[in-house]
């Protein structure tokens, strides 16, 4: 999609839309007060409202071309495109066919090809995405319509029946009825929330459309009646502002799409512009017909009245659209301070277990460190403390003596949780550590934690103590043999590694020991396994005791 240039209005749109002020203000000065003929100031009227045309349809083509695809703005400035040129082929049409005052006004064919074009608009405005929501936005949205369709209606009645000759059937079409459809289409968008411009080109847009709704009914009587070349001015005026309407839009980037996720403003203050415009148009036919002091003071409270309460009513819903705006931003900031809680109770809790992790974990393997392996050594005495509690319990709550002394020994047997230990010391690690330093020593560590993985069950605790030394809570020494377990452990330790292109290999003295049921020390059971370990350094090398 290519893009337009961007232009900022403070500048280049300055200029263009005072460049076209500029036309339009000598087209209309030509026309209404130069001393040309009727003819004549028509030819210049339609000469200026196809020029028009033509900036309207160069204006909507890149307005099109600005928008992204799928974009339903993209239907609407199509049609846009489609009622210039349309509008543009009629008043060439009558500037070529038209020869005396009596086809001043548009003939069947201009008036064919300006609905046809007019059909299309509302058509794509009709069928435009709303922004509404629940049924209680959609009733305030049709009681809203239904305020501008009334006073835009009396508008239509009135400029239609204020001559004594009624307007033909093709006049009434095209002015009034063609009016009506466009102010219905185009409050539909503005009130809505949801249109494919800004506010500033609606409201440029429906007064084109109302003019032209005027000129429709008021073509007829103005050439019988001598008001030819005022009809004519204000006809190129209506022209003029739908031309300017795009160009405005043009001009404002950041309102050609409306974001769905924006909330919809609260409130419209099109139904009481509406109603305000209704008040000044019964002023106009008061003061024509003819009222009293006394009819006058009465209708000018009203109107002031009315004036005031609808002041009132609209600052009350500007309020609580601010409220609801502060609100929504307290939500959002809420929202965002809940996410940074968040992140900083994901932060504390990612700090708390690292703290964790180097309180009871050895840097170097991995395994768990002393502390750890001291703390759950501890709790395996509480647990074993309370099964046999719970042993006692069972035996003193049975009732028959031979159910119970049964019950006892099963209660027993389950109760009887041993709590067993295991340490090792490397053999041979020192020698390593000096010859090939320390950072070969530490691989080797490394290596040998991985193998005590490996023959150990993940339920046991396998620790780091210190130096060349381990240590293993076994989760449930009756499981197998620990004479075999050590064993095993041994062999594994002792198979050569690789540590930088060079075979290591160190040997292995494992002591275990092994509290039953009534043992509560377990500073004494380690005694016993650091014995037991001892006892095989000094025997025999790698032998498990």
């Amino acid at each position: 999609m290519s893009k337009a240039p961007r232009i900022h209005l403070e500048r280049d749109g300055t200029m263009l839309l005072a460049g076209l002020a500029a036309v339009i203000t000598v087209v209309v000065l030509v026309v209404a007060f130069a001393p040309l003929s009727l003819i004549a100031a028509a030819r210049l009227s339609w000469l200026a409202s196809i020029a028009f045309s033509a900036g309207t349809l160069v204006a909507a083509r890149r307005l099109v071309r600005r928008l992204r695809r799928g974009d339903p703005a993209r239907r609407f400035w199509w049609a846009i495109c489609f009622s210039a040129v349309t509008s543009g082929v009629a008043y060439l049409v009558q500037f070529v066919t038209a020869h005396g005052p009596q086809q001043l006004v548009l003939g069947p064919v201009s008036v064919t090809v300006v609905g046809v074009g007019t059909v299309v608009v509302v058509g794509v405005l009709s069928t435009y995405p709303l922004r509404i929501r629940s049924g209680q936005e959609r009733f305030c949205f049709w009681l809203d319509m239904a305020t501008v369709m009334i006073c835009s209606t009396a508008f239509a009645w009135y400029f239609t029946t204020v001559d004594d000759s009624p307007p033909g059937l093709l006049n009434v079409l095209t002015g009034p009825v063609a009016m009506l459809v466009a102010v219905f289409a185009v409050a539909k968008l503005l009130i809505a929330g949801r249109p494919p411009f800004g506010p500033y080109t609606g409201l440029l847009g429906a007064a084109a459309a109302v003019i032209g709704g005027v000129i429709g009914v008021w073509a007829p009587s103005a050439v019988a009646g001598g008001t030819g070349h005022a009809m004519l001015a204000v006809s190129a005026v209506g022209d003029s502002l739908m031309t300017a309407a795009i160009w405005l839009q043009w001009l404002q980037p950041e309102r050609d799409a409306v974001d769905p996720h924006r909330p919809r403003r609260p409130y419209s203050v099109l139904p009481y512009l509406a109603v305000a415009c209704t008040f000044v148009l019964l002023v106009r036919v008061s003061v024509d017909r003819g009222m009293d002091a006394q009819s006058i003071a009465v209708l000018a409270g009203a109107s002031l009245s009315t004036a005031v309460v609808v002041m009132r009513q609209v600052a009350s819903f500007a309020d609580n659209a601010r409220l609801l705006r502060e609100l929504d931003v307290t939500v959002a900031e809420l929202r965002e301070t809940g996410s940074v809680l968040r992140g900083a109770l994901a932060e504390r809790d990612a700090l708390a277990e690292r703290l964790h992790d180097l309180a009871y974990q050895d840097s170097l393997t991995g395994l768990a460190n002393r502390a750890l392996f001291h703390e759950r050594l501890a709790e395996a005495f509480r647990n074993s403390a309370a099964a046999d509690r719970d042993s006692a319990t069972a035996f003193r709550d049975s009732a028959a003596a031979d159910r119970d002394r049964a019950a006892a020994d099963r209660d027993s047997a389950a109760g009887d949780r041993p709590v067993a230990v295991m340490l090792l010391d490397l053999d041979k690690f020192k020698p390593i550590n000096d010859d090939y330093g320390h950072a070969a020593g530490d691989a080797l560590l490394r290596h040998v934690a991985g193998r005590l993985r490996s023959c150990l069950r993940e339920t046991d605790t396998i620790a780091r103590l210190g130096g060349d030394e381990f240590a293993v809570l076994l989760a449930d020494p009756l499981a197998e043999d620990l004479a075999a377990l050590a064993e095993r452990v041994v062999v594994a330790v002792r198979q050569p590694c690789l540590v930088d292109g060079v075979e290591l290999a160190v040997g292995a003295s494992v002591g275990t020991a092994l509290a039953r049921a009534g043992d509560s020390d377990p500073d004494l059971l380690l005694r016993s396994a650091d014995a037991a370990m001892y006892a095989v350094k000094n025997g025999s090398r790698s032998a498990p005791r």
